[in-house]
């Protein structure tokens, strides 16, 4: 039978020499029974709120995110109101070049301008996108009737 390394034997190499061995424990005596462990999480320090727990978390964990709090509204710019801006500059650009290829698309933004200043509004952001895409559609669909009336004119008289 050999000791445990914490016994070691008269004579171990280990030992200094002249060390004399730990006296043997008595009889019955066994490993010395374990700690137990804490009750609980350590509480926040002094002047901290305790973290909020939801109701089918362990106590002492946190809430995993969006839980413990609603869901706030999106705040941004409505993305019809972007699509308003994008359909608004396309209509200028094609008034200028397409004449009847440029007609559907300042109608198209006039609805989403319209739409994206009403959703703006009603999340309470400002509607500068919205009106710009507006404005520029209009100016749009002007430039495209007013190309399309001086190609017509041009087209009878040349006939």
């Amino acid at each position: 039978m050999t000791n445990p390394p914490d016994r070691p034997t008269h004579g171990d190499p280990l030992q200094g020499p002249g060390a004399e061995p730990p006296p043997p424990e008595p009889p019955g005596a066994g490993p010395p029974p374990p700690q137990a462990p804490p009750a609980g999480p350590p509480g926040p320090p002094p002047g901290y709120a305790a973290p909020p727990s939801s109701p089918g978390a362990p106590p002492g964990y946190a809430a995993p995110p969006g839980a413990a709090y609603p869901q706030q509204p999106a705040t941004g710019q409505p993305g019809i109101a972007v699509a308003a801006l994008v359909l608004g500059i396309l209509s200028v650009l094609f008034g200028f070049l397409c004449g009847i290829f440029g007609v559907p698309l300042p109608i198209a933004g006039v609805v989403c301008g319209i739409l994206g200043r009403n959703q703006a509004q009603e999340r309470g952001v400002p509607t500068n996108l919205a009106t710009w895409g507006l404005a520029l559609s209009i100016i749009g669909g002007v430039l495209s009737l007013l190309f399309l009336a001086i190609g017509a004119a041009i087209w009878v008289s040349a006939s």
